[in-house]
């Protein structure tokens, strides 16, 4: 038998999944039938003490109702037919997928990342849809729900085929890449797992369009899009500052607001999100959610003034940039030591950023302090041997900044979080215009930070040279594994 889309339909369909495919099924087709009524639909949930639980968490969420709902019947008046009918099958999926026993760590840890992203896009879906009435909000959130679902149920069966693919797409961010990765291995990417599963499954007409036509104009289909991309963004470490602030300005766009009303609806949503989560009894999706809320830093636009100059001069610094990123890379396949590694980083932060410090610090071994190990050759000893600071409070810049595992601009406008976190002693030898500081990860354990700033100079940065910084972060964390093993 030839393994292909097919294949992979019919055996999540009929093989792995036959109960949770025939309830999502009847759920589904319950928005359909119009002779279906509310009281039917209640009668039909009240076997399962679970479910019902669920119901009456959502109906009694803050701003739902100002009498406590106590019966699924009072439920159905107060949440509505599509209202009801989503809490049911998006309640039934989620548990449905997590119920497996036998799947392994990296596994489960994949499933619930990928069920994390599809939930927060559904109730970003629902945000960017607060101007159609409830029923469109509904349809949208759930098709924004089920857009990964294939995937979803694929890694919910758990075995061998899952562990081998999850151990080939470990290191594997980007979603082209991964996308053939998985077409390679299974015969069938993702892509078409989850088209022919939703066809498979009677779902919503919504979904289907916006499978079979993705490029697609319609605003509905735009939206499944935008909030999937978006989500994705908001929840992967990595993503880079302009990618983030160009979803941001098509959220803008769609739904005819400034930039920071639209940052502050997203943080709303973000709340809105956990709350939801807690209401379905499934809060190991809430993981994944961002833990800081989002923050819009306009793009700073290089000057006109000039002109070919201004051109001439970001090329080189594009080339010298691609240049530094590649010496990385071909210093850590020829096995260097992890000592030159490190130095080469700081000279090519100096280079490439034009900073006046860029330094390496690392944990003393008992993890109680860090200390500046190697630094740009323009920095004074004085200035260098001043980076000795204490880390045992959780409170802590260095101890949260290597539990977030994120590079962070710590400047002015970043908001209250990392000035609160800043000692004396660290604003003491940082520069008032700002600095960028990361963590050194190798196995996802922080070993170390990697600090630049421009204290000597009085100047600060532009979002452009965070992007610049955030990319070597990556790609060193990548190959610190290699030159370490």
């Amino acid at each position: 038998m030839s393994i292909d889309t097919d294949f992979w339909v019919n055996k999540l369909s009929q093989q792995e999944l036959p109960a949770l495919a025939s309830t999502v099924k009847n759920l589904a087709l319950l928005s359909e039938d119009d002779l279906t009524s509310l009281s039917d639909i209640g009668r039909s949930v009240t076997h399962d003490s679970a479910l019902t639980s669920c119901i009456l968490r959502v109906a009694n969420r803050p701003g739902r109702s100002h009498v406590q709902v106590t019966t699924v019947s009072r439920a159905c008046v107060v949440l509505g037919f599509k209202r009801l009918r989503n809490v049911c099958l998006t309640s039934t999926l989620l548990s449905g997928l997590l119920k497996s026993k036998k799947l392994s760590k990296p596994v489960y840890f994949q499933l619930i990342k990928l069920m994390s992203k599809s939930f927060y896009a559904a109730m970003i879906s629902k945000m960017m849809m607060s101007a159609y009435d409830e029923d469109t909000q509904e349809e949208i959130f759930i098709a924004t729900l089920l857009y990964h679902l294939g995937e979803s149920a694929f890694w919910s069966i758990g075995g061998k085929v899952t562990e081998q693919l999850e151990h080939r797409l470990r290191h594997t961010t980007d979603t082209e890449a991964r996308e053939k990765v998985a077409e390679q291995y299974l015969g069938a990417s993702f892509e078409a797992i989850n088209r022919g599963l939703v066809k498979a499954w009677n779902l919503s007409e919504v979904l289907v369009k916006a499978h079979d036509n993705p490029n697609s104009r319609t605003p509905e289909l735009q939206v499944i899009k935008i909030a999937d991309r978006l989500s994705d963004c908001l929840l992967e470490s990595q993503s880079l500052p302009s990618v983030k602030n160009k979803l941001l300005q098509k959220v803008s766009q769609y739904m005819q607001l400034d930039v920071p009303s639209v940052v502050r609806r997203v943080n709303r949503c973000n709340e809105q999100t956990i709350s939801m989560l807690e209401a379905l009894g499934i809060d190991v999706l809430k993981q994944f959610l961002p833990t800081q809320p989002v923050i819009y830093i306009p793009l700073n636009e290089p000057s006109e003034r000039g002109g070919v100059s201004v051109h001439h001069n970001s090329c080189e610094q594009l080339k010298q940039q691609l240049n530094f990123l590649q010496q990385l890379t071909h210093l850590a396949s020829e096995g260097i030591g992890l000592n030159q590694y490190l130095e080469t980083v700081v000279q090519g932060l100096e280079s490439v950023l034009n900073v006046d410090r860029a330094l390496v610090l690392m944990f003393e071994r008992d993890g109680a302090r860090v200390v500046s190990r190697f630094a740009n050759p323009s920095c004074d000893l004085a200035s260098q041997q001043q980076f000795k600071f204490s880390c045992r409070a959780q409170n802590d810049l260095f101890i949260t900044i290597g539990q977030e595992c994120d590079p962070v601009w710590v400047r002015e406008q970043v908001g209250e979080k990392y000035k609160r976190l800043l000692s004396k002693e660290l604003q003491a030898v940082t520069s008032d215009k700002g600095f960028f500081i990361a963590p050194l990860l190798t196995n996802n354990k922080c070993i170390g930070f990697v600090f630049v700033d421009r204290r000597q100079s009085n100047k600060g940065f532009v979002s452009h040279e965070f992007d610049t910084f955030s990319h070597v972060i990556k790609l060193m964390n990548l190959s610190l594994y290699q030159v370490l093993n």
